[in-house]
């Protein structure tokens, strides 16, 4: 698959389908992140449009990336679960 992503001037404000164009996401899926806190961090408003600073939407992406790996890493499966509420009960007799 070819790139035919043009180069970002990181210093110039990117709209809401450049970015989206960029990414290569939905534009339901730019309102969803969006809704996620993107806007707060790397984005503003001019009238009714957003503007996004390119260098502030990849950092926000990545915080996105390694908050959702730690949450996967503390999460446990049902197994897991029940193995630890079997040598809980068994320490208790």
């Amino acid at each position: 698959m070819c790139d035919t992503r043009q180069p970002v001037d990181p210093n110039f404000p990117m709209t809401f389908e450049e970015l989206k164009a960029y990414l290569r996401v939905s534009k339901y899926t730019l309102q969803d992140y969006l809704a996620e806190g993107l806007g707060m961090q790397a984005g503003f408003k001019i009238g009714k449009e957003w503007r996004f600073m390119p260098l502030d939407v990849i950092e926000w992406l990545k915080d996105r990336h390694r908050k959702n790996y730690k949450v996967k890493q503390n999460i446990l499966s049902h197994n897991e679960l029940q193995n630890i509420a079997r040598r809980a009960l068994k320490a208790q007799k």
